[in-house]
């Protein structure tokens, strides 16, 4: 049986983007790579340069000044730094993949490397000059993949989709049919339709409503049904013959926007629209606000907040013309404040919080070190003081990484690696002294 590799590193590239996106080119140099020698490569080696590129997980998630964002489409996540990209696995992703093993009926999973996400969470125990042992080793994507094989879920079968025989509407008109599926598996069914409208029967059953165009002339038009369980999903299409009237009507144009947008005080936020327009009439965008900017698949809006000291909100109305009638929608503009601690908020317990993000509890300033949500800063390892360059006096309870300085007794040490509770001074402990 195939066995899929998961990767509990990540690759790092640079691009020729002053800010790197999905797909965005990237920008390749002569590199001599301890294995492979001279090659062209774009390997990002600024910031990963000790990995050649390929930084392990448990050191992307200690890094700080990375934007972490998800692709749906993949559902993986990535990370974006200026010109430089970032792709890697998390838990929510690896515990995907894994799913996918049992989904598909593999033979397992292979690792690369499996040291790739051990972290400690405790403290370092010294055994001699030469040995430590951790008394809290975490090891988050191997244990999140062993979770999903432990489930003792079995293989899933798809669901088997039945829809009717081609379909005939008068333009302008509408026309129903039914469609069905069935499950070996006993999962609850959903159904979707592109082209048209979906009500589900509950019963394995739903009925699909197709809006003919107004068209002078015979056309046909294809609407595609699906069906899924949740894991898997199965598509069959419906031929609809949509049979002209000889007369040819308008339809508007029907206009998608974002409900709401954030942007900080001063900054410029771009809203990206589009709209279909049934007729394939030449349209035209208008704002209330910014400048329009027309794209190959709508246009883009370009708003400058306002300065201001305290959160506000801006109503973008958005129109679409097609020449005869036109659609409208509103987007909000919701305007961050300035604030003193240069961005900073205060805790939630509710939000979402990435590597990098910072925080404000009980009058002390906190950077995440990783993707948490409801772990309270001061006693999670998730959260560790915020490192202004200063040198400050040890803390037993704070967590220091590579590179971070302290005072101790009077003397400057630098951490060699990630540490918490380990005192300075020590032998063959995480400390140099200055």
């Amino acid at each position: 049986k195939i066995n899929f590799g998961a990767a509990f590193y990540g690759r790092g590239v640079q691009t020729s983007e002053a800010t790197a996106y999905l797909g965005a080119p990237t920008e390749k140099r002569t590199v001599n790579f301890s294995v492979d020698g001279p090659t062209l490569s774009s390997a990002d080696l600024d910031n990963w340069k000790e990995f050649e590129g390929q930084p392990n997980y448990n050191y992307i998630i200690q890094k700080g000044g990375w934007e972490h964002k998800w692709d749906a489409a993949a559902e993986v996540p990535y990370a974006v730094k200026g010109k430089y990209f970032l792709s890697y696995d998390d838990v929510p992703s690896i515990e995907k993949k894994a799913q996918y093993i049992v989904d598909n009926d593999l033979g397992g999973v292979i690792v690369w490397q499996v040291h790739g996400d051990i972290k400690c969470e405790g403290t370092f125990i010294s055994h001699g000059t030469k040995l430590k042992e951790c008394t809290k080793l975490s090891s988050p994507l191997a244990e999140a993949i062993d979770r999903v094989f432990s489930a003792g879920t079995v293989p899933n079968a798809a669901p088997v989709l039945s829809v009717p025989t081609a379909q005939v509407v008068d333009s302008g008109q509408t026309v129903s049919f039914s469609v069905s599926a069935t499950d070996t598996d006993g999962d609850a069914l959903s159904f979707t339709a592109t082209n048209a409208t979906v009500v589900d029967n509950g019963n394995g059953s739903a009925t699909i409503t197709y809006q003919a165009v107004n068209t002078a002339t015979d056309t046909q038009v294809i609407v595609t049904v699906s069906v899924s369980d949740g894991r898997k999903s199965v598509i069959k299409d419906v031929v609809v013959n949509v049979k002209g009237s000889g007369v040819v009507e308008n339809a508007p144009p029907v206009l998608t926007t974002p409900a709401s947008v954030i942007v900080d005080s001063g900054k410029t936020v771009v809203i990206s629209v589009s709209a279909q327009d049934a007729d394939g009439d030449a349209l035209a965008y208008s704002s209330s606000v910014g400048t329009v900017a027309v794209t190959a698949t709508g246009a883009d809006i370009t708003v400058t907040a306002p300065i201001t000291q305290v959160d506000t909100t801006i109503d973008v109305l958005v129109t679409v013309n097609d020449g005869q009638a036109s659609d409208v929608a509103t987007v909000i503009v919701n305007v961050k404040a300035e604030s003193g601690t240069g961005g900073d908020t205060t805790w939630n317990a509710d939000a979402i919080y990435n590597t990098g993000d910072t925080v404000l509890f009980g009058g002390v300033k906190y950077t995440a070190q990783w993707w948490t949500k409801g772990e309270q800063p001061g006693s999670s390892s998730a959260w560790v003081e915020f490192n202004d360059g200063t040198t400050g006096e040890w803390k037993a309870d704070k967590a220091y990484t590579a590179g971070d300085q302290t005072t101790f007794n009077g003397v400057t040490y630098k951490a060699k690696w990630w540490t918490k509770g380990d005192q300075p001074g020590n032998a063959g402990g995480p400390w140099d002294q200055v």
